[in-house]
């Protein structure tokens, strides 16, 4: 066990934690489900992995030899095989690119945690750059007291404290030199309590919602798409024609049962507009991946969205050409290397000489944009105590939208504050806490819509159905009264002595008064003897 730690970051990073634990418990998925779920017209469902070139939303098993770029492991990383496991920016594949930033800091590996049972060694290399913004290093979201840090030559080392200074796992940090070991945390361990917090911070919607937009990219009857055709088929090599210059091209994965893909040289050729998305059906369980000529692997995406289960995806020729996107699949890749983004719920890299290369995904794909309805917020603040509500003082409102779980809206007396939900959704807003003001109770809130007021369920929520309307305004009055004046206590009565001994009186007092009583009783007698 480590000493306790009290570095500045860590402080911060328990008052983050803090406020998000407070926000999850105004909702499930509040931390991780943007604040309006609305996808745009045109999206890249890439930006969900945050300019990592592997990402996986829980773990994360590297085997092989390499990755040139960065990688994300939601919950927990793994590296297998004893030899050391590189992260670079660029040997054989592509520097063109820039590496996410974490608090602050270029990173390459951010984790939630490391395996203990890992038994890979693994350098955050940077090879390939000296450029200040590429020098990336390791971050760590769960700080766990069976890792330290040490110095190694030059620079940082994560490993077990348990084991042995060269005894895997452990994790060299080459950008990082090494001072002390509450140094090392505080430049490691994480703001934010979660890696998704970072990585999918730029999502504006979900994956259900990128979900249904590629189903409807693949739909021929929305008219959004290109299906290109086969040309020329001969001796494993595919010749596709037909490509559209302007829109996505969609291709069937059962119809690419070869090892080299090429374009007709005398039609448009893939590009950020025009991105080729191979549509993989559910069901499939090996994916053999063609190769395709060089320059294009940036357009190229492999859409494994209607996935949830174990699914392997394989170079037919050596190297697999365009990004792998599946959400909700557990990805498990042999490529020699490759090449494009990665983003699954587990993604394992095989053994061999598997390679991982940076080419992130660059194409745009169209969605059927979605009639939306703006919702605002207005709070007011009524009752005897209102002028004892700062103008500023927050007020959380809790927000569902069919049944999932939204951001909270943060709202302070006369300023409004709402989203946008899809016309037709039901909203459910509750504000399940109060700010805490001296001198101040709160009544029960009360809830209009458009000057409505609305009867809250037995939950204390309100719902309303977002109707289409340009903007609905919702009230939300809060009654402050102020503490009414502690009662005055009665007038303690005077002792006596039973009272004295009933109340813990000394004793020693109460034999004191009655020896004088009975002392003073007994001249009384006695006068009374003499006149009689």
């Amino acid at each position: 066990m480590q000493p306790e730690r009290h570095s500045t970051r860590s402080r911060a990073r328990a008052v983050a934690a803090l406020l998000v634990a407070g926000a999850l418990a105004l909702g499930a998925g509040a931390a991780a489900t943007p604040a309006a779920a609305v996808i745009p017209d045109e999206f890249n469902p890439f930006v969900a992995a945050g300019g990592y070139s592997v990402y996986g939303r829980e773990d994360v098993t590297l085997n092989g030899s390499e990755t040139e770029g960065s990688v994300a492991a939601g919950d927990t990383f793994r590296a297998r095989g004893g030899s050391e496991y590189a992260i670079a920016h660029v040997v054989t594949g592509t520097g063109d690119y820039s590496v996410p930033v974490v608090d602050g800091d270029p990173t390459r590996l951010l984790i939630g945690a490391y395996d203990e049972s890992s038994d890979g060694r693994v350098a955050i290399t940077n090879a390939g750059t000296s450029d200040p913004e590429d020098l990336g290093v390791l971050k760590v979201t769960q700080p766990d007291d069976a890792f330290t840090f040490a110095g190694r030559g030059d620079f940082t080392r994560y490993r077990l404290a348990a084991a042995g200074e060269d005894t895997p796992p452990l994790i060299d940090i080459r950008a990082m030199p090494f001072t002390t070991v509450e140094a090392a945390e505080d430049a490691t361990y994480t703001e934010l309590p979660n890696v998704a917090d970072y990585v999918e911070a730029e999502m504006t919607w979900t994956y259900d919602e990128a979900a249904q937009c590629l189903a409807e990219v693949a739909d021929p009857a929305t008219g959004i798409a290109a299906f290109p055709t086969i040309q020329e088929l001969s001796g494993g090599r595919l010749v596709l024609t037909g490509l559209s210059a302007d829109q996505p091209n969609v291709v069937e994965y059962q119809d690419l049962g070869v090892q080299q893909v090429e374009f007709a040289a005398d039609g448009p050729q893939p590009g950020a507009q025009n991105p080729i998305v191979v549509r993989v059906p559910a069901g499939t369980t090996v994916v053999n991946a063609p190769f395709v000529d060089s320059g294009f692997e940036r357009y190229i995406m492999y859409d494994l969205s209607e996935f949830t289960g174990p699914i392997t995806i394989q170079a037919a020729n050596g190297r697999i050409d365009g990004s792998l996107y599946g959400p909700e699949a557990d990805l498990s890749v042999f490529g020699s290397p490759a090449q494009g983004q990665i983003l699954g719920r587990n993604v394992t890299t095989e053994t061999g000489s598997g390679e991982t290369h940076a080419y992130l995904f660059q194409g745009v794909l169209p969605c059927i944009a979605q009639d939306v309805t703006r919702f605002e917020v207005t709070k007011s603040i009524t009752g005897d105590a209102a002028s004892a509500v700062p103008a500023d003082a927050a007020f959380t409102v809790a927000v569902t939208v069919d049944g999932i779980a939204q951001g909270p809206l943060v709202v302070s007396p006369g300023v409004p504050a709402g989203m946008d939900v899809p016309t037709g959704a039901t909203v459910v807003l509750a504000e399940p806490v109060l700010p805490e003001i001296d001198g101040v109770v709160w009544g029960s809130p009360v809830w209009s819509v458009d000057g409505e007021v609305l009867t809250p369920a037995a939950d204390g929520s309100v719902s309303f159905v977002a109707d289409g309307s340009a903007t609905i305004e919702v009230g939300l009055a809060n009654a402050a009264q102020l503490v009414p004046p502690a009662p005055t206590p009665s007038p303690t009565p005077s002792p006596t002595p039973s009272g004295l001994a009933e109340s813990g009186a000394d004793p020693g007092w109460a034999l004191a008064i009655a020896a004088l009583l009975i002392a003073a009783g007994v001249g009384f007698r006695l006068r009374r003897g003499v006149r009689a």
